[in-house]
């Protein structure tokens, strides 16, 4: 069978060679992709060879759909569930390649922005070659689902068994031929970054992070190829810039160091702020916290903040504190399952055990209520998400629910600058063990 690109599968590689030539490479059914001993389970035990093999695995991790908190953190997505991680396991595991089943609860996006990012330039940093297959790519489900078929299987039910610590990778009886011809640029792209000296004479810190960076061009939409990433992420900088302002005009300023940060390169793995973690302005292990904003609507208020990535560090009880101010209460982000809080800046940081705070207000918007929010955040994701249509519109946007978040992560930043202890993490955050101090 021959596939259509962009409709039936992606393939792209991270590796800088001008030519990747994969014949007939054996295709194994690996599950979720998964290693991870805490559980028992090794999706990629017993394959043997695997510089000849191509693995198809899912999208996710074993506990979507489940209300079991001890297995995988049930319905919330963990780490192992992220595209990044199964690409990053597959070289780990000497893999000639890694193709992912798309599902569009799993993955957290339509099939749609998978297309998008295979038609934009994808940027590597010049070691990828170290963590990554010579071919990564995505199965579209509905593809994915006739290739089993054809040879046996049904997908359901394999999702079903793959769910199982005793799941073990399974031959498609089939291969795989993919060819590829790279082109490059060498490129330097740069971090924006400020900070405001505390009056501690210190050289702790805390960051405010939003970053700068875009796809640039896509497919077209009524004709419009540009996209513009006004919400992903110009606003965030709106924010940013006019948090610096405020932290400027203090009269006395907060005890630690204020810094700024927007980074470069987030939307194609966060590389602008994985060189700063490994070359940072102030010692990473005297980061007291991050604060982050990303993917922001011009809605207007909001009653609630929806915390991504909630029950991990006690900055959750400091911000609902806060919160009681502005008359805003805390919530769990509802749609855990898509992973929200390893899609961005803050990751690489709290990969480095800093806690982070990654929050909005979107789910109850203070105008038009909870089922009119419900109803944009699908629309969003749907329509505007990584597409041209991510573009201001000066007749009907709302600036009014970023003013919120101005005023909130003020007051979040300039008490932790304030304080002289750290954040904890939460004893079952799966990031409570990286850094001790």
């Amino acid at each position: 069978i021959s596939l259509d690109w962009l409709e039936g599968y992606t393939a792209f590689s991270a590796r800088i060679e001008p030519e990747i030539d994969i014949d007939n490479a054996e295709l194994v059914f690996a599950g979720y992709g998964i290693v991870a001993p805490e559980y028992g389970k090794n999706d990629f035990e017993g394959i043997e060879n695997p510089r000849d093999k191509v693995a198809v695995v899912i999208v996710n991790d074993p506990g979507l759909g489940s209300d079991n908190t001890d297995y995988f953190n049930g319905d919330i997505m963990t780490y192992y569930g992220r595209w990044m991680y199964k690409f990053e396991e597959g070289a780990r595991q000497g893999l000639k390649g890694v193709l992912i089943i798309h599902e569009d609860r799993g993955a957290g996006y339509p099939w749609s922005v998978v297309r998008a990012s295979a038609q934009s330039k994808m940027y590597v940093d010049s070691d990828s070659d170290a963590y990554h297959c010579p071919l990564n790519g995505w199965i579209q489900f509905n593809a994915a689902k006739q290739l089993l078929a054809d040879n046996g299987y049904d997908i359901d039910q394999l999702i079903e068994q793959s769910k199982s610590p005793d799941f073990k990778p399974i031959s498609l009886k089939s291969t795989v031929t993919v060819s590829m011809r790279n082109t490059f640029d060498r490129q330097q792209s740069p971090n924006v970054i400020g900070y405001i000296p505390g009056s501690g004479n210190t050289d702790e810190s805390v960051i405010y992070l939003g970053h700068w960076d875009h796809l640039g061009y896509g497919a077209p939409i009524n004709g419009d190829s540009f996209i513009n990433g006004a919400t992903d992420n110009a606003v965030a900088i709106a924010w940013m810039l006019e948090m610096a302002r405020c932290f400027n005009a203090l009269k006395e300023k907060p005890r630690r160091n204020i810094v700024f940060l927007s980074p470069t390169c987030e939307e194609t793995g966060f590389l602008g702020t994985k060189y700063y973690v490994e070359h940072p302005l102030f010692p990473i292990d005297k980061i007291a916290a991050v604060i982050n904003l990303d993917v922001f609507p011009l809605w207007g208020e909001n009653n609630d903040v929806t915390i991504t990535g909630y029950g991990n560090s006690e900055l959750d009880d400091t911000l609902a504190e806060l919160a009681k101010k502005y008359n805003r209460y805390i919530m769990p982000d509802p749609d855990a399952y898509n992973g929200m809080f390893y899609r961005s800046d803050h990751f690489p940081f709290v990969q480095k055990g800093i806690p982070a705070m990654f929050a909005k207000g979107w789910n109850d918007n203070r105008k038009q209520g909870k089922e009119w929010a419900k109803e944009h955040i699908a629309r969003y994701w749907a329509e505007t998400y990584h597409k041209p249509t991510d573009q201001t519109h000066p007749d009907t946007d709302d600036y009014s629910g970023l003013l919120q978040e101005v005023q909130l992560f003020f007051d979040l930043g300039y008490k932790l600058a304030q304080d002289t202890g750290y954040p904890k993490w939460k004893p079952k955050s799966e990031f409570a063990n990286v850094l001790k101090r």
